[in-house]
């Protein structure tokens, strides 16, 4: 089938931005927007080519496909509208807001064309160190650090960060939900895990609900018996994304924020370098899911419904953990 046109729902910050590079790349695709009519207006919006109110109104006019960029407490209506009609999607994460929704859209990934927005999957250094670690025994690991800390109220300049879905624990929000990236990567490099033991804290820095963490620590034990340590926060002014795989012989390091991947230890020193934009690596994952609707096969080891419902299995796990104060088995 090739894609005549698209169907994008939610038209919030990556929702625009999906269209804005759709528009670029694929001027001759219609691109229809679902919008509730509840959220600000921009600029952007004079892209599209039509604005409908539901999903089966966009499919009625042609829609093929849809992005799914809504609350993550709406994907899961969002979606089952569009498996009904056998129609193809790309979910912004995480997949739900919840585990039970999650696992039962899992079920239907075999036998629908779909695929979760963890856009690391899609960056050429991501793809670098996972074939360092795969030249590597994964046995040998030591422990993993894994950090992203940044500061809510920059992340959407222009908007005020207490009306995001980041900030409401209804919609979506809290840090583990909007930093999963890190929990998703953290699976495909070094999973399946056995247990999770998590500590979840509001610091009372930001203006967030009461019941949204801005700070998650989560310990994971590996299979092969290494710890993989993850920091999340979205309340510091220290803004750091990184992966740390400490072995005997020495360290292979992920460092997202300047784009290198380096090792220092037995061997060759080396520090690769790599330059690219978000807006690239948005590109990359469109073509992606182009492809996926033309019968293409996939470069990159896009992140199915199966994997993204193991993200949720373990934040699931996590929020236990740190109402028990004990470690959950997963």
């Amino acid at each position: 089938m090739r894609l005549n046109h698209l169907v994008i729902v939610g038209l919030g910050s990556i929702g625009r931005r999906h269209l804005r590079i759709l528009k670029e790349f694929y001027p001759k695709v219609l691109i229809t927007a679902v919008r509730s009519g509840m959220g600000d207006h921009s600029s952007e919006e004079s892209l599209l080519d039509n604005t409908v109110s539901s999903i089966d109104q966009a499919i009625s006019r042609g829609a093929q496909a849809a992005i799914i960029s809504s609350p993550a407490v709406c994907h899961y209506d969002h979606v089952m509208d569009c498996f009904k009609n056998d129609i193809p999607v790309l979910i912004e994460k995480p997949l739900t807001n919840d585990l039970s929704s999650s696992m039962e859209l899992a079920l239907l990934s075999d036998k629908y064309k779909s695929f979760v927005g963890y856009t690391f999957r899609c960056r050429a250094d991501a793809l670098d160190f996972h074939s360092e670690l795969n030249s590597r025994d994964i046995a040998k690991i030591l422990y993993v650090n894994i950090f992203a800390s940044s500061y809510l109220p920059e992340w959407r300049p222009g908007v005020d960060y207490r009306r995001t879905v980041s900030s409401k624990k209804e919609l979506g929000g809290g840090v583990l939900l909007e930093l999963s990236h890190e929990i998703d990567y953290a699976y495909f490099f070094f999973g399946p895990f056995v247990s999770v033991q998590a500590s979840l804290i509001n610091t009372g820095s930001l203006d967030v609900d009461d019941d949204v963490e801005d700070l998650a620590i989560l310990n994971l034990i590996t299979s092969y018996g290494f710890t993989v340590y993850i920091y999340l926060d979205f309340c510091s002014r220290n803004i750091k994304r990184s992966c740390h795989v400490h072995y005997s012989i020495g360290d292979l390091t992920w460092d997202l924020q300047k784009q290198q991947v380096s090792w220092c230890g037995e061997g060759s020193d080396f520090n690769k370098v790599y330059k690219e934009t978000r807006d690239e690596v948005f590109q990359t994952q469109l073509k992606e899911f182009v492809g996926l609707i033309e019968g293409e096969d996939s470069k990159f080891p896009l992140c199915g419904l199966k994997d993204a419902a193991q993200v949720m299995h373990i934040i699931d796990a996590a929020k236990k953990s740190n109402s028990l104060g004990l470690p959950v088995e997963l």
